[in-house]
């Protein structure tokens, strides 16, 4: 619908009605000009050391972080890992650990040394026995951990247990644990320690 406005007719003004907001006159400070900085401009030895100086800075920050990733992922061998070290079975490890002075678990395979006889530990008739067991455990633990060992093979003996040929760094572990005092040469069967 259209409007027509007729001549004639009056039409009524409107004024504004006063503003409720009460404003305080702006004051407008005067500004200091910014004058522009030349920038200086760098010759080109000292463009050269800037870069040599980010590549330092970059490389010893690869560096690091090399150096950081294969410290918290080396192994305890530099190419293979070191084989399984020998404790005493009675902590509860079974791999490769001693039980007595003439037995022990290598690989996971309980085996009687041959060449030799030492005291017992468990089935210690004295105590003096058990003493001696004891020391001998600890040298036989000892020389396992000191070189490769090697399994050469193994015989039933006289009174029927089977006995193992172990050699630790080319030496006889049977004959290396009666040198050393520790245990004595194998003669048919165990003989008693509490003499």
């Amino acid at each position: 619908m259209n409007r027509q406005i007729k001549p004639g007719k009056q039409t009524v003004a409107l004024t504004p009605a006063p503003s409720r907001i009460r404003r305080a006159p702006v004051q407008i400070q005067p500004q200091t000009p910014v004058v522009p900085r030349k920038a200086r401009v760098r010759t080109r030895e000292e463009e050269l050391w800037l870069g040599a100086a980010g590549i330092v800075v970059l490389a010893s920050a690869c560096a690091a972080l090399i150096v950081g990733v294969s410290a918290i992922t080396r192994s305890d061998g530099a190419a293979a890992p070191a084989p399984e070290r020998f404790s005493h079975c009675y902590s509860g490890k079974t791999v490769n650990c001693v039980w007595d002075g003439d037995t022990a678990n290598i690989e996971g395979e309980r085996l009687e040394i041959a060449g030799m006889d030492a005291p017992e530990v468990r089935g210690a008739a004295c105590p003096d026995e058990r003493s001696r067991g004891i020391d001998a455990a600890v040298r036989l633990r000892d020389l396992l951990n000191s070189g490769e060992v090697k399994l050469l093979g193994t015989q039933r003996a006289h009174d029927g247990r089977m006995l193992t040929k172990v050699e630790v760094g080319g030496r006889d572990v049977g004959a290396a644990m009666v040198a050393a005092g520790v245990a004595r040469e194998y003669g048919g069967g165990p003989r008693s320690w509490c003499d």
